[in-house]
């Protein structure tokens, strides 16, 4: 009772909840679209193969190695590994698909010593 009393004393109030309900309705009518979303249909990934090439970075000099997926395969993913306990001063500056098939990694070697390393990729049956 005291509220209706209030709205019927002050058009500023009256105003306030009408712009509150039209916020209201305006988001309500935001949120049914996304509601109704279908879902992305995403490609069926077969078998994945693991395929790898090891590779020396000769200290103070840079190497790069790319490794490829097989016919039928496209790259989906890939990366480095080397022993931490050796690789002083290496540091990996691109890990990146290169192409369909293939994928490149490219290390920076600032120790004294060589650093071996592997790069990886992760082939997906096209």
């Amino acid at each position: 009772m005291r509220l209706t009393a209030q709205v019927k004393r002050s058009p500023a109030l009256v105003l306030a909840l009408a712009a509150l309900a039209l916020a209201c309705v305006a988001v309500a009518i935001s949120l049914s679209g996304n509601a109704t979303a279908t879902p992305v249909a995403y490609p069926k990934i077969g078998a994945v193969k693991e395929r790898s090439k090891q590779a020396t970075a000769f200290a103070g000099d840079f190497e790069n190695v790319e490794v490829r997926c097989r016919r039928h395969y496209e790259s989906i993913s890939g990366g480095v590994s080397m022993d931490p306990s050796s690789s002083d001063g290496a540091s990996v500056y691109e890990s990146t698909k290169n192409e369909e098939r293939g994928w490149s990694v490219g290390v920076r070697n600032d120790g004294a010593q060589n650093v071996t390393y592997t790069a990886i990729v992760f082939c997906a049956k096209r």
